[in-house]
């Protein structure tokens, strides 16, 4: 998916080594960052967003995940089925919004904050086609400030220390597919110190 955002090598390892460093400070699984962006960035530069300024967007919405307070598959999932939604200008996204509003309100709240309007709003706002990629972008940028203070509050987990593990295991074999049993086995060890720390 990444390629296809790209037009040379060049490029394509220098997003993927911006989303690296993205998903480690963030706690988010690689993954989930190059799917995120894989999805947003072709919408995004079909309205002149830059490069730059989408990793911006994919590190600000993946430190949202970190500050959410929904468990994280879950929250990852909400922004995953939204990142569907920008290719229609966010007509007919309902259910994407919908899911956004139970899983990560926080990114509803920046939206709805940037259009001076109530959370329970934004879903009516946009089927009248009242959103758009650009203000949603600068939306969530906007607030990228407030959320990192937050984030440095946030504790890491076992959780999160496993995740960058596995992220860093990647990033050296250079494979997703390659690295599963490597990284299967460090998420057991992880799991089973976690189990037995107080026995």
């Amino acid at each position: 998916r990444l390629k296809v955002t790209t037009d040379t090598m060049g490029q394509l390892r220098a997003v993927q080594k911006d989303l690296f460093a993205i998903s480690n400070k963030n706690w988010v699984g690689i993954e989930t960052a190059a799917e995120l962006y894989g999805r947003f960035a072709v919408s995004l530069k079909d309205v002149g967003t830059s490069t730059g300024k989408t990793l911006q967007f994919i590190d600000a919405l993946t430190k949202a995940v970190g500050i959410s307070g929904a468990q994280s598959q879950e929250a990852k999932a909400a922004l995953i089925q939204f990142s569907q939604a920008p290719g229609a200008n966010f007509k007919g996204s309902g259910q994407e919004i919908q899911s956004l509003l139970e899983q990560m309100p926080i990114v509803v709240d920046a939206i709805a904050a940037k259009f001076g309007i109530a959370r329970g709003e934004i879903k009516k706002f946009a089927s009248e086609g009242k959103l758009s990629s650009a203000t949603v972008v600068d939306a969530i940028l906007e607030m990228d400030g407030k959320w990192q203070m937050l984030f440095e509050r946030t504790k890491m987990t076992i959780d999160n220390s496993i995740v960058i593990v596995k992220n860093r295991l990647v990033e050296v074999v250079g494979s997703l597919d390659e690295t599963l049993g490597i990284t299967e086995t460090v998420t057991n060890a992880f799991l089973f110190l976690a189990k037995n720390m107080n026995t």
